[in-house]
């Protein structure tokens, strides 16, 4: 299935855009179903019509170096072993719940790092879930997640461009993180497809299985 990612200005106006892929604001670096027990290993992007105004740029981090940049320091092993050992809860955006209702509170629970995938990562449905499921939200979990946020927050270590129109990005979607800017033209288009290796993988334990509509 083929994933529209433009502007739905009714969900803007309403308050009910709650995915990357609804609005234009920026996209800080994430990972793609990092809210299912088996995200998609591959993702393409076909950028249809590429933002007028110049923004929307891409960015991208590789997580063997994101997690090799922790390894470095004391601070940076204690977080890396904290997210590689403590499941957390992602919440799944309501786009992608079972009834689809703003309403719905269904989280995936697992680890920031692990083997397959190398990376699961995004700050909105890791606050999100961390809100609906309090007693996981704690002193130590907030700091290992900032201290990851700083390291991905290092502009010294992010690829940064600017996808033209009629151009495809392709990225491994286990071990890289994307993001992109803000932009100002609505219409903006990119395309998304998500890809499975087929390689049967351990879920992680979750609250519930929903089926993602893009698939």
């Amino acid at each position: 299935m083929v994933w529209d990612i433009k502007v739905r200005p009714e969900l803007v106006r309403s308050g009910g855009a709650s995915t990357f892929s609804e609005h234009a604001d920026e996209a800080d670096f994430h990972t793609d179903t990092q809210y299912f027990p088996t995200p998609e290993r591959y993702m393409l992007l076909y950028f249809a019509k590429a933002a007028a105004c110049g923004g929307g740029r891409s960015s991208l981090r590789d997580a063997r170096c994101v997690r090799a940049a922790l390894a470095g320091s004391d601070e940076g092993r204690w977080a890396l072993d904290l997210l590689s050992q403590t499941a957390l809860p992602f919440r799944i955006p309501a786009t992608f719940t079972r009834t689809g209702s703003r309403d719905a509170v269904e989280v995936t629970f697992a680890t920031v790092f692990g083997d397959r995938p190398l990376i699961r990562f995004r700050t909105d449905t890791l606050r999100r879930g961390l809100a609906a499921r309090p007693e996981h939200d704690t002193p130590e979990v907030r700091r290992a997640l900032a201290i990851l946020q700083a390291e991905l927050d290092n502009p010294a270590r992010r690829l940064e461009t600017f996808v033209e129109s009629d151009s495809l990005l392709a990225m491994n979607n286990h071990e890289a993180l994307h993001g992109r800017g803000a932009f100002a033209d609505p219409e903006r288009h990119a395309l998304r497809i998500r890809i499975d290796d087929g390689t049967p993988q351990d879920g992680a334990p979750q609250d519930s299985a929903p089926q993602d509509p893009a698939r």
